[in-house]
């Protein structure tokens, strides 16, 4: 593309190349991009030749001379590889026992612990069934196969990470039932040391060393509780009608009743 800027009528036309065309092209293009001074204003008339010649070129240099199809290609990588970030089921189920164990109130027990992480599963559950099922929830993992560089996950995926996250809650809670008989003696101890000073605290001593109420199993017990939930809800289709129909059994397998 060749532009010619008159700034003087006493000074000849000053020729600048940008795109290294030879003399004979130049003064063609010089017959069609006219130049003229008004005042001391200078405008410059670009010829329709000229300013195609350099979209063409500004266009092969942006895109490096992709094709269309490259362009869709790269466009649906950006926009997978932006919803590849993984859910993490074991911070998410934490996060939501929480949120039920803030609706108790009294002491925590491990049975208390334990139906909290059930409903929270239930409520996870549901959660991806339905965002499956609306289109609300679509993620991508990393995958060399496919084109992209990135395939969708499945409804069936996202609820196998859940189940595993679900199965470490279980094996924590094992731990931490075991623990907690553990630390029964000492906090019994405690609790009669206590009992001259402070009736309150030896109180609290007290409730931290009795370990009657943690069931034997209780890790297993809890996948039992939730697989039959699960079962309840493939039927019923119901987060909520599910968890009733099941609390019974919530109640006798998680906890021990009082003799």
């Amino acid at each position: 593309m060749s532009i010619n800027i008159n700034n003087n009528t006493n000074q000849g036309n000053t020729g600048i190349n940008f795109f290294g065309t030879n003399k004979a092209d130049t003064k063609k293009t010089e017959q069609k991009n006219v130049s003229s001074d008004s005042g001391n204003q200078t405008i410059v008339t670009i010829s329709k030749e000229s300013r195609d010649s350099y979209r063409k070129q500004v266009q092969e240099i942006g895109t490096q001379k992709m094709t269309y199809e490259d362009i869709i290609k790269t466009r649906k990588s950006i926009k997978e590889a932006s919803k590849s970030i993984q859910v993490d089921y074991d911070y998410q189920l934490a996060k939501e026992a929480s949120a039920f164990k803030e609706q108790r109130s009294g002491t925590y027990s491990v049975s208390n612990r334990a139906e909290d992480y059930v409903k929270a599963y239930g409520n996870l559950y549901d959660q991806i069934v339905k965002g499956y099922q609306d289109g609300t929830i679509e993620r991508y993992v990393e995958d060399k196969n496919f084109e992209t560089g990135y395939r969708k996950l499945t409804m069936e995926e996202e609820l196998s990470k859940l189940d595993e996250a679900y199965q470490k809650a279980s094996d924590l809670a094992d731990i931490f039932a075991e623990n907690a008989k553990k630390a029964a003696p000492a906090f019994k101890d405690m609790a009669e040391k206590m009992s001259k000073i402070n009736s309150s605290v030896a109180n609290s001593y007290k409730k931290q060393s009795q370990t009657d109420d943690i069931p034997d199993n209780i890790g297993q017990k809890m996948i039992t509780v939730a697989q039959k939930w699960k079962d309840a809800y493939n039927i019923s289709g119901s987060k909520t009608n599910s968890m009733e129909s099941i609390m019974s059994i919530i109640k006798s397998t998680l906890y021990i009743s009082a003799k």
